[in-house]
């Protein structure tokens, strides 16, 4: 189909909702040891969209609430979204 545009040429929009974007960053300063803040950061890579929620640890039972939460605030529905494949989202209790 060709070369790819050049960086910052307009861009069609998808037929729908891109993939959303979720990560944790911590906020812990010199160690990682005990409970400390953490961001839970949802981004919607098309239109940059993005909603973020402080959570204070990254055990998947501690980000299922706010990223379940996060599922419905966007103005578009999520409909898939990718992690780092960090534990916090492999767990068990984000499967479940």
């Amino acid at each position: 189909p060709g070369p790819p545009p050049p960086r910052g040429a307009a861009r069609p929009p998808p037929p729908g909702p891109a993939p959303c974007l979720v990560d944790t960053v911590a906020h812990s300063a010199d160690t990682a040891a005990g409970d400390y803040a953490n961001a839970l950061s949802l981004t919607e890579l098309f239109s940059g969209w993005t909603e973020n929620r402080a959570v204070w640890n990254q055990r998947s039972q501690a980000i299922l609430a706010p990223l379940k939460e996060l599922e419905g605030t966007g103005p578009f529905a999520m409909t898939r979204f990718h992690s780092d494949n960090g534990s916090e989202f492999l767990n068990w209790p984000r499967f479940e």
